[in-house]
C-alpha cells in the first residue's frame, strides 16, 4: 500500500470514530441516561428495559448480552439485591458527549460491596445501542 493511501485510510478511520462519538446530541443522550437511571432507582424493570433495543449489545466481565430480554434476568437479580433495606447506589461522576455517556459508581447491599463500577453507553435514536459494565464486587462474609 502506498503511503498516501495509508494516510487517507487513517484519516478516514479517525473521521468515522469522531462521527460515531459525536453523533446525536448531548441533550438527547442525557435524557435517555436520566430516564435509565431514574427507572433503576425506582426499580421499574420495564421502564429500564425500554431504553434498550432487541439488538443492544451489553458487555459485562465474562458475558455478552444482546437485547433487552437477555438483560432482563441480570436486571431482575440486581433489582432484588438493591431492594433490600440498607442498600445504596451512588454515582460519583458522569460525562456525556454527543451520543457517548460514561459514569462511575459505588454501591452496597446486604450481600456485597461494589467498590467500583463503571458504565459506558452509546445512545442512538433515543435508545441505548451499546453498553459496557465493569464492577469490582467484594462479597460480604
Amino acid at each position: 500500500m502506498t503511503r498516501m493511501l495509508k494516510t487517507l485510510m487513517g484519516a478516514s478511520a479517525m473521521s468515522l470514530i469522531a462521527a460515531v462519538a459525536h453523533a446525536g446530541s448531548t441533550e438527547d443522550t442525557r435524557a435517555v441516561i436520566d430516564h435509565h437511571l431514574a427507572a433503576f432507582e425506582a426499580k421499574d424493570l420495564e421502564a429500564m428495559l425500554s431504553d434498550y433495543t432487541d439488538e443492544t449489545v451489553i458487555f459485562f466481565p465474562g458475558a455478552k448480552l444482546v437485547g433487552a430480554e437477555q438483560m432482563r434476568p441480570f436486571a431482575e437479580q440486581f433489582f432484588a439485591e438493591f431492594s433490600a433495606e440498607g442498600s445504596h447506589f451512588t454515582i460519583h461522576e458522569m460525562q456525556i458527549d454527543g451520543n457517548l455517556a460514561y459514569y462511575n459508581w459505588t454501591a452496597e447491599s446486604p450481600n456485597a460491596v461494589y467498590e467500583l463500577g463503571s458504565d459506558t453507553l452509546i445512545v442512538e435514536d433515543g435508545k441505548i445501542v451499546s453498553q459496557t459494565v465493569v464492577m469490582k464486587v467484594v462479597p460480604k462474609q
